[in-house]
Parts: C-alpha cells; sequence; structure tokens
C-alpha cells in the first residue's frame, strides 16, 4: 500500500495513474501476493498505458479529423467499390509515411473519401504520428492573406513542411482556381516533397484531370507531378453514395413510397 505522503507527492506531479492502480491491487487482494519489483511493475505499465492513451487521445483531437471516431475496420468493403483489401492493410501499417509516400484517395459526393482519409489519419494518430487535417480551401485561404506578411507565410510553410501526415480534403474544388493559389499549392507541395512528408488527397477529381483544373500551367503540372508520381491511388467506385448506402430504413421507407 503507498503512503500517504507518497500518494501526495504523486499527485504533485500528475501521476493518479500510478495511485488508481495501486488501490484497484488493493481492492482485489492480489498486492498480497506480490513481490516489490512486480509490485511496481505493475503501477509502472498502468502508468505507461495510461499516458500513451492520452497521448493518441490528444493527437486526434489535435488533427482536427473529419470524422475523429472512423477506423480503416470500419470500412464498407462492399464488391461495387472495388477496394483492395491488401492494400489498405498495408497503409494501415503506416509504412507509407515513414517512405514518405502519398496516398490520393478518389470517390465522387458521399462516395466515402472523407471517412478513408479520416480513418488512415486516425490510424496514423494511433502510432504516434502527428498529423492534420485541412480542408482545401481554407488552406489556400489562409495562405494567400498570409503573402502580406512573408515571415507569417514562411513560418506557416515550414510549419505544413514538418508535418508527417498532412490530409487535404475537398482537393481543387472551387468554382475557379487562380495562379495565385497554384502557386501556394506549389509552395506547400514542394516543401512537403523535399522533406519526404506523406500527403493524403481527398477529391473529386480523378488525376488526369488535376491539370485542366490547375490552369494547365508549368506550377500546375509541378503540382501534379510532385503528388502523382510519389502516391497510391485508391479509386472508390459505386454508383451509391455512402449517406444512401447507409440511410436509415425508416427514411428508404418513405422515400421509396413518395418515388
Amino acid at each position: 500500500m503507498l503512503k500517504q505522503q507518497t500518494i501526495e507527492q504523486l499527485k504533485k506531479l500528475k501521476l493518479t495513474a500510478i495511485i488508481e492502480a495501486a488501490e484497484a491491487l488493493e481492492r482485489s487482494g492480489q498486492a498480497k501476493g506480490l513481490t516489490a519489483q512486480e509490485y511496481v511493475a505493475i503501477l509502472i505499465d498502468n502508468l505507461y498505458t495510461v499516458k500513451m492513451t492520452e497521448k493518441i487521445e490528444r493527437l486526434i483531437s489535435g488533427a482536427h479529423l473529419e470524422e475523429p471516431d472512423t477506423h480503416l475496420e470500419d470500412l464498407c468493403m462492399d464488391s461495387d467499390r472495388e477496394l483492395d483489401a491488401g492494400l489498405i492493410s498495408r497503409l494501415a501499417t503506416g509504412d507509407y509515411i515513414s517512405k514518405g509516400h502519398n496516398i490520393i484517395i478518389q470517390a465522387a459526393a458521399g462516395g466515402g473519401k472523407s471517412f478513408m482519409g479520416s480513418a488512415l489519419a486516425n490510424a496514423a494518430c494511433r502510432q504516434f504520428v502527428k498529423v492534420e487535417y485541412l480542408n482545401y480551401r481554407d488552406m489556400v485561404d489562409e495562405l494567400l492573406v498570409l503573402r502580406a506578411d512573408p515571415l507569417k507565410h514562411k513560418k506557416k510553410i515550414t510549419s505544413l513542411k514538418r508535418l508527417p501526415l498532412l490530409i487535404v480534403d475537398d482537393w481543387l474544388l472551387s468554382d475557379s482556381i487562380t495562379i495565385q493559389e497554384v502557386n501556394e499549392l506549389l509552395a506547400v507541395v514542394d516543401a512537403r516533397t523535399r522533406a519526404k512528408k506523406s500527403t493524403i488527397i481527398c477529391t473529386q477529381y480523378l488525376v488526369d484531370g488535376w491539370p485542366v483544373l490547375l490552369g494547365n500551367c508549368p506550377a500546375g503540372d509541378s503540382v501534379v507531378d510532385r503528388i502523382k508520381n510519389n502516391a497510391y491511388i485508391i479509386e472508390i467506385k459505386g454508383g451509391i453514395s455512402m449517406r444512401e448506402r447507409f440511410k436509415d430504413d425508416d427514411l428508404k421507407e418513405s422515400n421509396h413510397a413518395v418515388a
């Protein structure tokens, strides 16, 4: 049993997990049959588990995921979606991050690309990888504003460059993309390519159509070249959106009756 003085010291050090583990051992009666070394080992193991869990929770919260509770094992693998289970399993290991490879997830609206991106991010966080999930429009708009202050702009590009995993959702989803936006994209993509950092792109547009969306300009071609030629490309098929696929049965019946 821990002495009161030890308990107070642990509280000051914010190591209440050790106190809770000790109390649990005492309540269960297991403490009596343990050597001092075994007793301490159990307390430390519990502390480690608690601290690692807290770290994962902080990483997931700090990633600002579109869907933070998603997991790769929950992906819809219906045959019409034509997903490669073997590839998904390999990506789940996070090996692509250590190698600096990218992932491009292509799907029509409602196809589940944001879900997959969030699930990959969640898996990375659970491997203690720092992740940032950004919307394309928000990222570009911020960079355009920061252009007025070169130091702040450089600091932002540097922070994006250092991220082990960056996820950009709604990639190129815009009424029109200006050359200024293309230049901002090139600044980010080039910096991350040189740093060998992984980027996940979630988009409605096939890669072959990106050059046109980017204005058929040299900077746009450079963006495409840097991402595409170092990426796994996952095209989620299937003519039924995820929202319709998992629509509440009551809504399905109601809409069917109206039709």
